[in-house]
């Protein structure tokens, strides 16, 4: 079961997003510039449902050539792709769950993860 969290949750960019802001303006995410997320609630595969929406919030800032493309605390978000209860005889429970998107600056970000983590 996951509480309010079991270790770093890596996510990567999914695709370059140019970006609208003061001191974001014409700078670049390059794809695979990893993000590290935590849990902003608990989950767990016996109570999670298909489709349910997981926030998180972003761990520390993403920095490129000293600007802060994503700043810390920035919200996630996550949809609940399956969640299967735990099995008999110690059969444990599985929960997949997809990233869809960080903002920044009101902009979507597009995510998708690259690791997973057991708890």
């Amino acid at each position: 079961m996951f509480k309010q969290w079991v270790g770093p949750l890596r996510a990567v960019l999914l695709s370059g997003l140019l970006l609208a802001g003061q001191a974001m303006a014409g700078t670049t995410i390059k794809e695979g510039t990893p993000v590290e997320l935590r849990f902003l609630q608990s989950i767990s595969s016996a109570t999670a449902t298909t489709g349910e929406k997981i926030e998180f919030e972003v761990v520390s800032d993403v920095v490129e050539n000293g600007n802060t493309l994503i700043p810390g605390g920035a919200r996630a978000m996550g949809v609940v792709q399956s969640a299967k209860k735990k099995g008999f005889m110690g059969r444990s429970g599985e929960l997949n769950i997809n990233l869809s998107y960080v903002l920044v600056n009101g902009v979507r970000v597009p995510l998708r993860s690259s690791q997973g983590s057991e708890g």
